[in-house]
């Protein structure tokens, strides 16, 4: 059987599943997958009586890359029916594939990421090549969602709540010596071409065994790692967690309370049970601006900036001097604002990026000047998700603050109070920035929208829950922007006002997935 997305074949009573997802360099949970991999399930069940074994494998480079980023981003809130229907198809396959009677096995020929590695754990038994290039781990958290197709329960029954954290929560990668350690590979090969030969020693070994097509959390005598929150240590530890968390993360980004939730409730009920808790976790985060923004940015954004840069390079035939390299560990850390003002060392990305740091610090200067205390500022502006507030970035660029914008008209911050003055002073923190980004698109300074998300987030330390100063215009929508921006101009002054060449080019660059 040959669909669009795998092969499925019998031969000497070995079943194989071969994902081959047509006219893309790696295989995806796309929508047509889905309905292959349903397709091909019932098969196998109807199948079963003359099959001993059933292998896993891929044709790409990699084994599978996991969820269909595209398709998240063109969700909406009223999708979540749809998408949790989705998740439950999926999960509802991989049931049908592991519950058949006998041994199911993954042979990894390379990276399993996300989605991939909760392909890869369906097999009851698992084989990986030694491939130094080969990467395992659930990073859906750093793209504001959870692994939600089994990754979350399956990894919580086999290290327990405790052990699985560092790579539900922090996203911990790891290679194929790492995964043998912790038992989510049961055996490594040398190359590629062992992974059969291998796979087919297993299923002829594990004949007449049947633990061997059963998950260990299937079998009557499981008990989970470390014990369940019945346990009073795990439940003590299991209390402080959210509270760190949210210290953590600020109440801005859902995922890691969803990821921690699912764990915690999952391995209080049966599994199916956790199953649709997880479910349901997933698709409320799919539905979300948070993971829209941090997908479309720290993803596609991201892998469009590195593109930019390595035809830069082959031009250049050397590496790019940028000003503004980009820190892989947590946004903006360890940065110096002040290098980054540095006037000498500009080139037209730094120039904007000076222009919004002037802008945020302004508005800074601005609100004290019309009363507001030095603390509400510095606290509402990390309430934003702000790295850094704009007050300490003065002070780390030596008090100097370029004062590009008309003087404000006489104040209004005055008239405000409670939780209007929290939001227009957050407002004004975050609108200068993206307006400073949307004259610097429209006056060439940026050629393109993910120059200044990427900016933005890894350089200004921008909330990455927003996505960057322009996601965050595209995904409240630019009538929305412009609209508030009016608002903010008509109390604050012409800083907030957007030009009709700025609005038209805004719409013009809007990201289509």
């Amino acid at each position: 059987m040959i669909l669009k997305t795998l092969r499925y074949e019998i031969q000497d009573g070995i079943a194989t599943i071969t994902f081959d997802e047509q006219g893309s360099p790696v295989n995806t949970m796309c929508l047509q997958w889905q309905a292959d991999l349903a397709q091909v399930a019932d098969q196998v069940k109807q199948d079963a009586a003359h099959i001993k074994g059933l292998i896993l494998a891929s044709t790409k480079s990699t084994f599978f890359a996991g969820a269909d980023l595209k398709g998240v981003m063109r969700s909406t809130s009223k999708d979540g029916p749809r998408v949790f229907a989705e998740i439950e198809g999926v999960k509802k396959s991989f049931r049908t594939l592991e519950t058949c009677g006998f041994p199911v096995v993954s042979c990894l020929n390379g990276s399993a990421l996300g989605g991939g590695l909760e392909v890869a754990l369906v097999g009851h038994y698992r084989i990986s090549t030694q491939n130094p290039k080969a990467i395992f781990g659930f990073p859906e958290i750093t793209l504001g969602l959870i692994p939600g197709a089994g990754g979350i329960t399956k990894m919580t029954r086999i290290l327990g709540l405790v052990g699985a954290q560092p790579y539900i929560l922090e996203c911990k990668l790891f290679n194929a010596e790492e995964a043998h350690r912790l038992g989510l590979v049961h055996e490594l090969v040398a190359s590629d071409d062992l992974l059969r030969t291998q796979a087919l020693a297993y299923i002829a070994s594990a004949q007449g065994k049947p633990e061997a097509s059963q998950h260990v959390w299937d079998r009557k005598d499981y008990k989970m790692p470390g014990g369940t929150p019945a346990n009073p240590k795990i439940a003590g530890l299991m209390t402080l967690a959210p509270a760190m968390l949210k210290l953590k993360t600020r109440g801005l980004y859902p995922a890691p309370e969803a990821a921690l939730a699912a764990m915690v409730e999952g391995a209080m009920v049966d599994f199916d049970t956790a199953m649709r808790i997880e479910s349901r976790y997933l698709a409320t985060l799919m539905n979300s601006d948070v993971a829209r923004n941090m997908i479309n940015t720290t993803f596609f954004n991201m892998n469009s900036y590195k593109a930019d840069l390595a035809k830069l390079q082959a031009e250049l035939g050397r590496k790019p001097d940028h000003a503004w390299v980009l820190n892989k560990g947590m946004p903006a850390a360890g940065l110096d604002y002040a290098q980054l003002l540095n006037p000498e060392a500009a080139d037209g990305k730094q120039a904007y990026v000076q222009r919004a740091m002037a802008a945020y610090m302004h508005q800074a200067d601005a609100l004290l000047s019309e009363g507001v205390s030095a603390a509400l500022i510095e606290n509402l502006a990390v309430q934003t998700g702000m790295h850094t507030g704009p007050l300490k970035m003065k002070a780390q660029c030596g008090g100097v603050s370029k004062d590009q914008t008309a003087k404000t008209v006489e104040s209004n911050i005055s008239k405000l109070q409670g939780a209007q003055l929290h939001q227009t002073i957050k407002d004004r923190l975050l609108f200068s920035q993206s307006i400073e980004a949307a004259k610097c698109l429209q006056e060439g300074v940026l050629s393109t929208v993910h120059e200044a998300n990427i900016g933005a987030v890894f350089v200004l330390g921008f909330p990455a829950c927003t996505g960057g100063t322009l996601q965050m215009v595209y995904a409240m929508g630019v009538d929305a922007f412009e609209k508030r921006c009016q608002e903010l101009a008509s109390q604050f002054g012409p800083a907030f006002e957007l030009s009709a060449e700025v609005v038209a080019c805004l719409k013009k660059h809007q990201p289509q997935y």
